[in-house]
């Protein structure tokens, strides 16, 4: 066998490993997408309410629980992604003055 080419039972560890961890990620982006819907949902049933245009802090909560579910998922995806030796290349950045 070519020592340069991975052996069957390391593939097979390999590929376990790949599908183990998109699993885990796969969930996490679920249940965060979820959240990310919820929350909308509710800021924006909050707007149609007569209270809803004059406390708009109620709105800039829910958005920033949205900006932080979001800045988990990338966190939680690129992480997992760099375990598995993969990820983007292009960082993930935060948008000046807004943290």
């Amino acid at each position: 066998m070519n020592p340069a080419q991975p052996s069957p039972t390391t593939d097979s560890h390999s590929t376990r490993q790949l599908s183990n961890a998109l699993t885990q990620v796969d969930h996490l982006v679920q249940q965060g997408c979820a959240e990310i819907s919820a929350i909308a949902q509710l800021a924006l049933a909050w707007l149609e309410t007569p209270k809803g245009h004059r406390h708009l802090d109620v709105v800039a909560r829910a958005l920033q629980s949205i900006r932080d579910s979001a800045d988990t998922l990338a966190d939680y995806a690129g992480t997992e992604a760099q375990t598995m030796g993969c990820g983007s290349a292009m960082a993930r950045t935060s948008w000046p003055g807004l943290c």
